[in-house]
């Protein structure tokens, strides 16, 4: 008896989450391992990024603010790899750039670190990925939440990448072009 409980139980839960057409971005955790040599010890590193997600209101209609998420990201330098229609979701996945992106540093958008007080973003290969969702509320208009992360990587060395910190500004850019866009800027 308690086995068709679960079963049944099992099947409701399954239902309920199918009928869900997209989940809320979920900050997942990131963790990247280092091993440092130094006076001839073995040292492991481990460090883990943030996951910001910015959530801003648009007076637009969704399917106006969906429509125009491609040119945007393009725009930015983070062409789509991924557009959902059915979740009103464009994705950027793991684009490289170097110093700048779209002609704008890399280090206003994110945070690598160090090496020898010179910021990482201005030495390393970034690869950024890109998540931006569309949603109504409930006035009429749009949530447009995005999340952007990055890790960074030194040319020519063996050793793992760096977790980048988004500092918001970027997220920040892609809503205001949406918007410009939305309502037929320019």
């Amino acid at each position: 008896m308690h086995r068709l409980s679960f079963i049944v139980v099992a099947g409701v839960v399954g239902s309920a989450c199918a009928t869900r057409p997209a989940a809320d971005p979920v900050a997942v955790p990131r963790t990247s391992t280092q091993r440092i040599e130094s006076d001839g010890r073995n040292i492991l590193m481990t460090t883990s990024g943030d996951a910001y997600v910015a959530s801003m209101r648009l007076p637009n209609s969704p399917p106006r603010v969906f429509s125009v998420l491609p040119l945007v990201l393009t725009e930015l330098g983070l062409p789509p790899t991924r557009i959902d229609t059915t979740a009103l979701m464009v994705e950027s996945k793991s684009v490289a750039a170097r110093r700048q992106l779209a002609g704008t540093s890399l280090g206003a958008y994110f945070d690598c670190g160090s090496a020898t007080g010179i910021p990482n973003t201005t030495s390393y290969t970034l690869l950024i990925s890109s998540w931006v969702q569309v949603e109504p509320n409930e006035i009429g208009t749009t949530t447009l939440r995005a999340r952007v992360e990055a890790s960074a990587r030194q040319e020519g060395v063996q050793q793992g990448s760096v977790l980048c910190s988004s500092k918001g500004k970027l997220e920040e850019k892609i809503g205001g072009l949406a918007l410009v866009r939305a309502t037929g800027g320019g």
